[in-house]
């Protein structure tokens, strides 16, 4: 089984792309880590659906991470691709089952978007930013979870933990982790 599967769905324009980095910083740390991590960049919403679909191929993962921007329109909170936005009702049904889900989008964390998603995906945690977040506080706060989850084999709680006890004071985004 394979660790974490990052998908990208930041505009190209936006320059940095926070899942990319992640995937690569990650595979290059350590070679026993390469095949571990798998990288789609994705731009509509079709595809993220698509994509998402696949449980055969999701089941290969022990997480999911996704990259892009949070969005609340007319009060409800959605994952705004460069072509869509995909809101927590339209997340195929089982898609995130048992799955450590990280969401680096602004507001996402909150609790109404968390518990529309897990009514529909079944995920088994869920992770994510309550607030606006900047790229360089979600990619470091994202990339510490993850070694420590994968590189130094502790529970996604622990690692959590860790990584907030490390960077509460210092990164905006105030991330929450949900289990149901």
């Amino acid at each position: 089984m394979r660790d974490l599967l990052f998908i990208e769905c930041t505009p190209k324009k936006d320059d940095i792309r926070e899942g990319i980095v992640l995937h690569e910083f990650l595979n290059m740390t350590d070679t026993g880590y390469r095949g571990r991590f798998e990288l789609h960049e994705i731009s509509s919403k079709n595809k993220l659906i698509s994509l998402l679909e696949d449980k055969e191929y999701l089941k290969s993962f022990k997480g999911i991470h996704l990259s892009g921007h949070g969005t609340n329109e007319g009060g409800r909170l959605g994952f705004k691709l460069p072509h869509g936005v995909l809101h927590p009702d339209e997340f195929p049904r089982g898609c995130f089952n048992d799955k450590i889900v990280g969401f680096s989008a602004c507001d996402l964390g909150k609790i109404d978007f968390c518990r529309n998603l897990l009514g529909n995906t079944g995920f088994k945690c869920f992770i994510a930013p309550q607030r606006g977040v900047k790229f360089m506080d979600a990619a470091i706060w994202f990339l510490t979870l993850y070694y420590l989850y994968v590189g130094c084999n502790k529970q996604i709680w622990t690692a959590y933990n860790e990584t907030n006890e490390k960077f509460n004071a210092l990164v905006k985004g105030a991330f929450q982790y949900y289990e149901p």
